[in-house]
């Protein structure tokens, strides 16, 4: 099986994105030991990511490669926000653009001629906790029309895409997905390549309590599993869909020896689990779906 054309870069990370047929078979493998050929999967973190995603009537984002979304991750009863801009990788590992605003707590929406805090709004979308959900929607719409030339860094970036000629000038943007997903993170490790210099990573990440008491362990990549549920926010038709996904990246500065690790590991993984490549991202395979139906 040749996993090759999957790989997306972004500076010195390197992807794979996976799809999980069998889920039943696949999820006990993050609590497992051994998985074959040395390697190992420690599990580090389990967490829950609500998405909004945004585009316009006739899903210019979409048409033109592009996602943008309000993002809430819970972890350790906290819960941190953000909105973000990505673009699709293609096949071939062209750099993506991924441009972030992280402090949405400052803004406001209007419902029902009250202002109501932005995360406020999220989370009635989130959780379903109000009855008027489709007025939190609009808010989120209008907020969306109103801030449109303000410095949010999502924001300034599609006008830059606008003025470049990359995409038309967007009108309107809506709410027109949500989804929640469940997210297994861990870290691979493999005797086999003990003795590798982790140096820079160290530097820069921070540094997991299991390579604390295991120094002389390698941590050649990160992987994470989402089990997805997303909706469709059509006004007649509220269609669901399920995504089952294995990720695996990394982010240190060897990426000649990177992409040996990636594609040993994967190879394994795909071979025995029967996962199929997928360069899609969620955004995109669901409302492709929709717009084949």
């Amino acid at each position: 099986m040749t996993l090759t054309n999957g790989w997306m870069q972004s500076n010195n990370e390197h992807q794979l994105k996976l799809k999980v047929k069998d889920v039943q078979s696949f999820e006990p493998l993050f609590h497992s030991i051994e998985i074959g050929e040395g390697f190992k999967m420690i599990t580090y973190d389990t967490l829950v990511y609500n998405d909004l995603y945004l585009d316009t009537e006739d899903f210019q984002l979409y048409k033109s490669g592009f996602s943008l979304r309000f993002r809430r991750k819970e972890l350790n009863d906290n819960s941190v926000y953000s909105f973000q801009l990505k673009s699709e990788a293609n096949l071939f590992g062209v750099e993506r653009i991924e441009v972030d605003q992280f402090d949405l707590d400052i803004y406001e929406i209007e419902i029902e001629q009250q202002w109501v805090k932005l995360v406020h709004g999220l989370d009635a979308i989130f959780d379903e906790s109000s009855e008027n959900v489709n007025d939190f929607l609009k808010g989120i719409a209008q907020w969306c029309s109103n801030k449109y030339e303000a410095p949010l860094a999502p924001f300034q970036k599609l006008r830059e895409l606008e003025e470049r000629g990359v995409i038309d000038k967007v009108f309107k943007l809506k709410p027109v997905l949500k989804g929640i997903s469940f997210r297994m993170r861990s870290h691979v490790v493999n005797n086999r390549y003990n003795g590798c210099k982790l140096d820079k990573r160290s530097d820069q990440l921070k540094q997991p309590k299991y390579f604390k008491e295991h120094k002389d362990v390698c941590w050649l990549m990160e992987t994470s599993f989402d089990r997805s549920i997303f909706e469709v926010l059509h006004e007649n038709n509220h269609m669901e869909f399920e995504i089952n996904e294995f990720e695996i990246e990394n982010k240190a500065s060897f990426p000649v020896e990177d992409r040996v690790y990636l594609y040993n590991f994967s190879t394994l993984i795909a071979s025995r689990y029967g996962l199929v490549k997928e360069h899609y991202s969620k955004y995109k395979q669901v409302i492709s779906a929709t717009q084949s139906n």
